[in-house]
């Protein structure tokens, strides 16, 4: 089975400038846990409602005033739409990491693939589940970051 056939999320982006009150309202409208973050046409983090309940709450900071930036996850995975979901699997296993930025032909987002979508389709377990982020550390990476893998 392909990526493109299994992605539970069509890529909705939002810009690393953003407040995360924006971020926040753009997930809770479109019904999805994670958005890819872009600067300049490129993908440069993902936020996840983990790093903003997390990183956010932990740090006491406003969302009507502090950017996506300050807490987005910049190490970013990748796949492409037409990878199999066994190389996608892999990816998040390796990597210890819940999403996957989908990339289409020309290389631009075009969906999200989470641990939770290979587990509900496929029956598997996702292995990086059991991986526990330190809540209120920062993800150490520099940004734009985001690799093809």
């Amino acid at each position: 089975m392909k990526v493109r056939e299994m992605m539970g999320h069509q890529a909705r982006q939002i810009s690393s400038s953003a407040m995360l009150g924006e971020a926040v309202d753009r997930m809770r409208a479109l019904g999805v846990r994670a958005l890819p973050v872009v600067e300049n046409n490129q993908i440069v983090g993902v936020v996840t409602e983990r790093d903003i309940t997390t990183r956010a709450a932990c740090e006491g900071v406003n969302p009507q005033t502090t950017p996506v930036q300050d807490v987005m996850t910049t190490d970013v995975a990748c796949c492409s739409g037409e990878d199999d979901v066994e190389q996608a699997a892999g990816i998040m296993d390796n990597d210890h990491v819940h999403w996957l930025v989908v990339l289409g032909p020309d290389h631009k987002a075009v969906g999200l693939l989470s641990g939770a979508d290979l587990a509900s389709k496929t029956g598997r377990e996702h292995p990086a589940s059991e991986v526990s982020e330190t809540p209120c550390e920062p993800a150490q990476s520099a940004p734009g970051t985001a690799r093809r893998r």
